[in-house]
């Protein structure tokens, strides 16, 4: 028990305030993967929103065009 307490107090923090780069290289590491998704996942959206929006355009234009060619007969 006395193991992991020394292991928990000298691997993450020391009692001046002060982290380790051990403790800081996992805590960058675990900022850049959360930011990685989220950029990721921002990217994914904007584009099923814009073929949303491509898509909408195109079916609407097409029902003009067949309303008006309907209309013509």
């Amino acid at each position: 028990m006395k193991i992991i307490g020394n292991i928990r107090k000298y691997l993450l923090y020391k009692t001046h305030a002060y982290m380790l780069p051990f403790t800081t290289i996992v805590f960058m590491l675990f900022i850049l993967i959360i930011t990685s998704y989220n950029i990721q996942f921002g990217l994914k959206l904007k584009t099923i929103h814009n073929l949303n929006m491509y898509y909408t355009e195109q079916l609407t234009s097409l029902y003009i065009k067949d309303d008006a060619s309907e209309k013509g007969n």
